[in-house]
């Protein structure tokens, strides 16, 4: 239900801050990079079409095959590294499966929208953490 009521939270702003001047929209092919793990964080995206393939290499095996972790489909969100305070890289490479259509939002506009939202930077936080216990199952599978 705390799930639930952040992703809420999250496309309520989402929603707002699609229509701030900073927000772009970009069309991804499929196969293209959107962001590679290690890169530094930027931006916050919302899928408008298309689906995205999220997936990691394991630390210290950089020429290790990219394990999928996890697709993300219309209307879902992601990039929140980089929004908490000491995560400023890419955990995840993210890769368009298909035609792709984003929301691009800036973190800085991000920010500015959430800062004084205290239940959602908690919700970020917790579902950050949950994610990287998820990929770090999916990594051992």
């Amino acid at each position: 239900a705390a799930e639930m009521r952040t992703n809420r939270r999250v496309k309520n702003i989402l929603s707002a801050a699609a229509h701030v001047r900073d927000a772009t929209t970009v069309e991804l092919a499929p196969g293209e990079v959107i962001f590679q793990q290690g890169d530094r964080s930027g931006a916050f995206y919302v899928i408008e079409s298309g689906e995205v393939q999220m997936s990691l290499k394991p630390e210290g095996q950089p020429d290790a095959e990219p394990i999928p972790v996890r697709r993300y489909n219309v209307g879902d969100c992601f990039g929140a590294s980089g929004l908490l305070q000491g995560d400023s890289v890419r955990r995840n490479t993210a890769t368009a499966v298909t035609p792709v259509k984003l929301k691009v939002i800036p973190h800085k506009t991000f920010k500015v929208m959430l800062k004084d939202d205290e239940f959602l930077q908690a919700g970020l936080r917790a579902k950050s953490i949950m994610q990287n216990r998820q990929d770090s199952e999916s990594m051992s599978d």
